[in-house]
């Protein structure tokens, strides 16, 4: 079981990768 605060920092950090993953590389692409 989560705590409710680590789950968040978690789901937080989930989102943050999952954002690095997904537009980061349009952003290479663009820089072009």
């Amino acid at each position: 079981m989560f705590h409710n605060t680590s789950f968040k920092r978690f789901s937080k950090n989930l989102k943050i990768k999952i954002f690095k993953e997904k537009i980061v590389p349009f952003l290479h692409i663009f820089s072009f």
